[in-house]
């Protein structure tokens, strides 16, 4: 089984206040969703996987992108309340909705920056739970183990919600 190890010369992942997720939400007018708010409290933002998971506002040096920083990059994201979750190593991203546009609930869709920065390629978690799961599992794993995602049976195991979003495409039909 493989193990967790941070990268050389980077700090554990810290928790963000209850004060800086208000304050977030203040500068950019978009509410954080409770789930996503208590992960933040554990971990605001770390080094893990091919690109990251990403956090808000930090002072700690040589931290990954964060959250406000891609909104300068990418307006279209803030103003439609996206928040970018993670990198997949190869400049694409992980956004959570906070509008529930899609449904009840935050589903996590997978953006493809070379077809559609503006648009879901297809979702890849109901939940920022099913989600970490998912990404930190391929981050200590040996093997690829996403292939799992593509295959309808499989994928709806391990998360029964996967389909009750309306307006995402599911990974197997992409």
């Amino acid at each position: 089984m493989a193990k967790a190890v941070l990268p050389r010369g980077k700090p554990a992942p810290t928790g963000i206040s209850a004060d800086e997720l208000k304050a977030f939400s203040k500068r950019t007018g978009i509410q954080v969703p409770r789930p996503l708010a208590e992960w933040l409290e554990i971990a605001n933002g770390a080094c893990v996987s091919a690109g990251g998971l990403f956090g808000i506002y930090t002072k700690r040096k040589h931290f990954l992108t964060g959250i406000e920083e891609l909104y300068d990059l990418h307006p279209e994201w803030k103003q439609r309340g996206w928040i970018p979750l993670a990198d997949d190593g190869c400049g694409n991203y992980y956004i959570m909705p906070t509008a529930q546009e899609f449904g009840q609930g935050w589903p996590v869709f997978f953006i493809d920056m070379a077809e559609a920065p503006e648009r879901s390629r297809y979702i890849v978690a109901s939940n920022i739970w099913k989600f970490l799961l998912w990404y930190l599992e391929e981050s200590i794993s040996d093997e690829y183990l996403s292939g799992w995602l593509f295959d309808r049976d499989q994928a709806t195991q391990r998360d029964p919600d996967l389909e009750t979003f309306e307006g995402l495409a599911m990974p197997w039909d992409a």
